[in-house]
């Protein structure tokens, strides 16, 4: 298993490039902040804990497909980035570049020429992401990308995660179709409490902070990353999820983000980390 590790500044990150091009250890002075399980690499990177990277779409389409051009493709939860390997362009002492494109195995789940490029790099005590995505197709290009932390809380009770984002879709309760329910946050988000929700509507920067673990972190998402998901059904993790977009954005065009042909866009996010 290729291991890249970045360090710089206490803080310290670990990528797989045969796996997703994911993060799997990330810590501060130490401190250890991200859960993960090799031992379900290979099986489900998306469940192994880490940092998945989720492109073309996130979450699930409709029947696990989805129209482009003129067929219908079938489209893998999360998308396919998190189960193919990456080529490693660059490395060095404190970051990292990635790189997927389109092949064969790609284009039988969705027809376009692309580029998917991930830059890895600490910046003070931040791990900062870069993703950049280049259409190289005679076609317009649709995705709506995001990522899957698996914050390390063994004890949820001892943790806490703050956010302004008040609108949100609950997929806990659900409609006789499967529709989550729509609400509007009337207090805080604890995370003992059982959540799997899309929040959306506003600011999407975010802090969890784990006292028992000795870390806090702050998702600084800015508008490339408006939509945060928070689910506390995974063991030993809350997962708090910088999206582009709200889940089935491959059924609402207007959701998706579109490159023209020859046209790139760049999209970062960065967890600030701090010792407690």
């Amino acid at each position: 298993m290729r291991k890249l590790v970045i360090a710089k500044n206490g803080v310290l990150a670990v990528i797989l490039p045969d796996f997703g091009g994911m993060v799997a250890e990330l810590s501060v002075d130490g401190a250890h902040v991200l859960r993960m399980r090799y031992e379900s690499l290979g099986l489900s990177n998306v469940l192994s804990g880490g940092v998945p990277v989720l492109f073309p779409f996130v979450s699930r389409c409709e029947n696990d497909e989805a129209a482009f051009r003129d067929g219908v493709y079938t489209m893998p939860m999360h998308g396919f980035a998190k189960d193919m390997p990456f080529t490693v362009e660059r490395a060095w002492e404190s970051g990292c570049e990635l790189r997927l494109e389109a092949n064969a195995a790609t284009r039988e789940l969705y027809p376009f020429d692309f580029v998917l490029s991930l830059r890895y790099e600490i910046e003070a005590r931040a791990l900062k992401t870069t993703m950049r995505v280049e259409n190289r197709d005679a076609a317009p290009l649709p995705f709506a990308a995001g990522y899957h932390p698996y914050f390390l809380t063994p004890d949820r009770s001892d943790a806490s995660l703050s956010l302004r984002l008040r609108s949100f879709w609950d997929y806990l309760r659900t409609d006789a179709d499967g529709r989550p329910a729509v609400c509007e946050r009337t207090g805080e988000v604890l995370l003992r409490d059982a959540y799997d929700a899309v929040f959306f509507g506003g600011e999407a920067d975010a802090e969890i902070c784990c006292p028992g673990m000795g870390y806090r972190a702050r998702l600084a998402c800015g508008s490339d990353f408006p939509v945060l998901t928070i689910c506390t059904t995974q063991e030993g993790a809350s997962c708090v999820e910088p999206w582009q977009a709200r889940p089935g954005a491959a059924h609402r065009p207007q959701e998706c983000l579109w490159l023209q042909p020859g046209e790139a866009g760049e999209y970062v996010y960065a967890i600030e980390l701090e010792r407690i």
